[in-house]
């Protein structure tokens, strides 16, 4: 990509311009294909509503445009307000996922010790609500689910409200042994032992794949100390190289002349590819690109590297050349 800072303004542009809104997305979207199609399905249920980012997105889009940002700088505001108003909805909803499974192995423990002294599932689980705390998100959860079986609801009939696939299948497997006449203690101890390794097996799967994690965040700020090396040895290198060869005939050195539309193309290419990168990210660590979160954050650092780290780089460089 570096190397077309060296080509002719229109070229440049021209190429520059076809990496970004070609090779980009059509890089992003194979990688996405292949990832999708190795994972494991999770049916983890997200709700999200369009009225946060409906707004935040024009705003943060309005304020880089009346500010007179550079267009890199504008799509990174309109990407911030887009991907913040859709990402702070999923983290919400995560973090109750994550608080309710960490709370099934206790509880289904507690159900088994009831059942060991006769009580019934259902009962079981009114008097945990009643007695028995674990976490605020699982104990609401409990509230409502306790509530309909004093109504004399079912338990394979009692609507659980939650996005987590694992509670909802715990539920329901509770309610079926409660239907075919209560269940062993072996069968609750085995389905303990099942929320268990399952816990264990995605905790140390998301810390195997912490490394792409910190890949996503370290990339903008090696590809921009990457433009600021190239910018200033040219610049660097402009001035002797120009003197040296200033007397051969028909020679015109165009090094280090960056035209100011390239640089902005280049500074747009940074960030998409940090973008597109953050995108894979949540989709390898998180099995959905809903996350979006993280593309926030990468966002923020690229911008905080061009603002602070590229011209100090620049600087350094020139004064070592």
């Amino acid at each position: 990509m570096f190397h077309w800072l060296l080509l002719p303004g229109d070229i440049a542009l021209t190429a520059i311009r076809m990496y970004n809104y070609l090779a980009i997305p059509l890089i992003t979207i194979v990688l996405y294909s292949v990832i999708n199609s190795i994972q494991p399905r999770l049916y983890d249920r997200y709700r999200v509503s369009h009225a946060l980012p409906a707004i935040t997105t024009p705003l943060a889009t309005l304020i880089a445009v009346v500010s007179g940002w550079d267009p890199s700088l504008i799509i990174a505001s309109f990407v911030i307000g887009l991907a913040g108003g859709y990402g702070f909805q999923y983290y919400m909803q995560q973090k109750v996922i994550s608080a309710q499974e960490r709370a099934l192995q206790d509880f289904l423990r507690d159900v088994a010790e009831y059942r060991k002294i006769g009580l019934p599932v259902s009962r079981a689980i009114v008097s945990i609500a009643e007695r028995r705390s674990y976490n605020s998100f699982f104990d609401d959860l409990l509230s409502y689910i306790a509530f309909q079986l004093r109504m004399h609801k079912r338990l394979g009939e009692v609507v659980v409200p939650t996005s987590s696939r694992l509670v909802r299948t715990v539920f329901f497997i509770l309610g079926e042994i409660e239907a075919s006449g209560g269940g062993t203690i072996r069968v609750l101890e085995e389905l303990v032992n099942f929320v268990q390794e399952y816990n264990i097996a995605k905790n140390e799967m998301r810390g195997m794949l912490r490394l792409y994690e910190l890949l996503a965040y370290t990339t903008p700020v090696m590809l921009v100390l990457t433009v600021s090396l190239v910018t200033g040895l040219s610049t660097g290198f402009q001035a002797p190289a120009s003197s040296a060869f200033s007397s051969l005939p028909g020679f015109s050195l165009s090094i280090g002349r960056f035209d100011k539309a390239v640089l902005s193309k280049i500074r747009t290419s940074t960030l998409l590819a940090s973008i597109s990168l953050a995108v894979l990210t949540s989709k390898t660590i998180d099995f959905t690109v809903k996350n979006t979160l993280r593309a926030v954050i990468v966002i923020v650092i690229t911008i905080a590297s061009f603002s602070f780290l590229q011209p100090l780089a620049e600087e350094i460089i020139k004064t070592l050349v």
